[in-house]
């Protein structure tokens, strides 16, 4: 009795919470999301977290639940599975509902969902939908996977489908899809997911930036590409594709070997240049982050020019051989001060097919995926 009396009094103050920065960032919590936040308790989904506290594992039961209730219904994200390569999450409780709310469910849709992880968010779908409707949830880390789909049996959920598979190809049997929802970021938009959507589908996608940030976008299905008419700023786990050794954009590279010949400054603080890297990232093909190869080098960036290279690191630059990929760097900055410093939420974006003809105006830029393109546009 002690242990259900804490619990409520915890969900109702972390209700509060979500309720009060929900509104905040202009997105009412409606009451049926409410109520699925009340009948699916958060720590029923949670069975080994990292505490915050004390940086060790624990598992989590019935019999030291109450030991654990203040940091499960914290706002805050918790790591409830770290092996490498892989890392999963129960996403800060904000976000979650924010998302929910973003994707404008109706009973009776059929969803997918990228990356189960606790799988309440899946539960949380699978309310929302009602028992008419169908929740396809895919999850790569087999414990996690099969402690989802227990709690699920437990609590009686018989409207989702837990697939143990990447996800990053969505799931073919159970298409075509009303939404879609990624809980890991990634930096591409498999062609798949203009297959398996239907013609008004909405997908929450979460965009794996080249400058250590993750940008959620709501994007809206019309005749054959997406577009976008939110986003924010957030901090999501990779997906296995991001991870893979044989993801080109963020492929290791080694310290030059070329001649020091000029250092200087952007002249920018932190936020002003995260926004103007990210504009680098989307107008020069030839900028890359550099995959830490120390703990030295976890924030650095290049960009290329035939043979000239220029490492950016923090607020200074390096450029080695010759001037070319400085040019290039201080043209970029010109421009981007010009465009009044836009920031990453400025810009909307477009997601076309691969094959997609693309007419591109001013104050757009291209960026060609492995499997679509993405179209940014102020």
């Amino acid at each position: 009795m002690f242990v259900q009396k804490a619990c409520k009094k915890y969900q109702e103050e972390l209700l509060a919470t979500i309720q009060e920065k929900c509104k905040a960032h202009g997105i009412a919590l409606s009451q049926k999301t409410t109520s699925a936040f009340e009948a699916l308790p958060r720590h029923l989904f949670v069975h080994q977290i990292r505490s915050w506290k004390d940086a060790y594992w624990h598992e989590v039961h019935s019999e030291n639940i109450s030991e654990h209730l203040e940091e499960i219904y914290g706002d805050i994200p918790l790591t409830i599975y770290k092996q490498a390569p892989f890392h999963a999450t129960i996403s800060q409780p904000t976000i979650v509902f924010e998302m929910l709310e973003l994707l404008e469910i109706e009973a009776g849709m059929n969803i997918f969902e990228l990356g189960t992880g606790s799988g309440w968010n899946a539960a949380l779908l699978a309310y929302l939908v009602g028992t008419t409707g169908m929740v396809t949830t895919s999850e790569l880390i087999p414990k996690l996977s099969f402690q989802a789909i227990d709690t699920y049996k437990k609590l009686g959920i018989n409207n989702i489908d837990v697939i143990l598979t990447d996800g990053t190809e969505a799931y073919q049997k159970n298409a075509p899809y009303d939404r879609i929802i990624f809980t890991a970021s990634d930096n591409n938009l498999s062609k798949v997911f203009f297959e398996q959507t239907k013609s008004n589908a909405i997908i929450i996608f979460v965009y794996k930036t080249s400058i250590h940030e993750d940008l959620l976008i709501v994007l809206y299905k019309t005749d054959n590409y997406f577009y976008s008419k939110h986003s924010f700023l957030c901090r999501f786990v990779n997906s296995l594709h991001v991870n893979s050794k044989q993801n080109t954009e963020f492929k290791e590279v080694k310290w030059p070997e070329k001649k020091h010949i000029h250092r200087g400054s952007l002249k920018l603080n932190t936020y002003e240049r995260s926004n103007f890297l990210f504009f680098l990232s989307i107008s020069q093909m030839a900028f890359e982050k550099l995959i830490a190869i120390n703990n030295d080098m976890k924030h650095i960036f290049s960009l290329c020019c035939e043979d000239s290279i220029t490492i950016i690191e923090d607020d200074y630059y390096r450029t080695y051989d010759n001037l070319k990929s400085e040019a290039l760097l201080l043209d970029a900055l010109k421009i981007w001060r010009e465009m009044g410093k836009p920031k990453i939420r400025d810009y909307a974006l477009e997601i076309h097919p691969k094959n997609s003809k693309i007419n591109i105006s001013s104050n757009q830029w291209l960026c060609k995926k492995e499997e679509s393109q993405f179209l940014w546009k102020l």
